[in-house]
């Protein structure tokens, strides 16, 4: 009897050892597989905790790269983090706007049923753009003298050409500017033409005596095209550009007030008491295509003469 309960515990020994084998147990103290099938989800909280305890030391060290920042970087975080306030203000005022009319229901703005509220923010945008405008005014001195301070600076240099072009197209962004405050301001019949002559003219006579220096400078260049092209060509590029500059403003102009004109013309046939809003403005783009071709005949005309009496001598 002893010897057969020695046997039977030997065997449950054995099986027991036999049905434990190869499995695996989880964190909890559960079998994995098998019987503990269930509990398979160990592996999963395993992983989880692993990824998190990863991503948790990634955190850490960038709070700790961020601590050992410098101050300049420590500002440009701080001007970035103001930067994006303003544009999200920005924003939120932006949703006040009102259409032009043309958008559907679901376009609509926020205020498109509050006329009042809808003329105070259009007046304030008015106000806004004549400050601008104004601001505009305000620097065309010190813009002038800087213009001419970079076209006296370049005589004589190897950037000479191009900085006439340079100069160039920034003065007659100046010149398109005052053209089109004339033209508009006299055009809409709310100022008197004695005041808006008064009013620009200062800025006008800085800026147009600044393109007659331009204009010397360009025919002083084409005096020596035939040289300059042979020797400069970059140079003789750049000295056509600085031509073609103001015809391109003055044919955009001139296309503009056609426009104007005829959508002037078409108001008054449906509405004859419209004002007619075809500005009498007076001012006129420098005109540098004639100089320049007048000197340019000139040069030519002389070198022709000089090697018909070469030949003939």
């Amino acid at each position: 009897a002893a010897g057969g309960a020695g046997g039977m515990s030997s065997n449950s020994t054995v099986t027991s050892e036999r049905t434990s084998e190869g499995q695996e147990i989880g964190p909890r103290g559960f079998l994995v597989g098998g019987a503990g099938a269930e509990h398979k989800m160990d592996k999963e909280v395993s992983k989880l905790r692993t990824m998190v305890s990863r991503d948790l030391s990634i955190i850490n060290a960038r709070l700790n790269d961020g601590v050992a920042a410098s101050g300049l970087e420590v500002q440009e975080l701080v001007n970035a983090v103001s930067a994006t306030q303003d544009d999200i203000g920005r924003l939120r005022e932006l949703t006040t706007y009102i259409s032009d009319g043309t958008a559907t229901d679901r376009d609509e703005f926020l205020l498109a049923r509050y006329p009042h509220l809808r003329r105070a923010i259009n007046a304030r945008r008015n106000i806004g753009r004549c400050f601008r405008e104004l601001e505009f005014f305000a620097f065309i001195p010190s813009t002038c003298e800087r213009l001419r301070d970079e076209l006296h600076g370049g005589e004589w240099t190897a950037e000479e050409w191009s900085t006439i072009r340079n100069v160039s197209m920034e003065h007659v962004e100046l010149e398109v500017m005052l053209v089109e405050a004339e033209n508009s301001m006299k055009g809409a019949h709310n100022f008197n033409d004695a005041v808006v002559d008064s009013f620009l003219d200062g800025h006008v006579q800085n800026v147009w005596e600044l393109g007659e220096e331009i204009r010397m400078r360009i025919i002083a260049g084409m005096g020596d095209a035939f040289e300059l092209s042979t020797t400069n060509p970059a140079g003789m590029v750049a000295l056509v550009e600085a031509v073609e500059v103001y015809e391109r403003a003055a044919e955009s102009f001139e296309r503009k007030r056609k426009m104007q004109k005829v959508a002037a013309q078409m108001m008054k046939a449906v509405r004859p008491s419209a004002t007619d809003a075809g500005g009498g403005g007076k001012l006129r783009f420098t005109n540098m295509r004639a100089a320049a071709l007048e000197q340019l005949y000139q040069d030519f005309e002389m070198r022709g003469v000089d090697m018909f009496r070469g030949v003939h001598e």
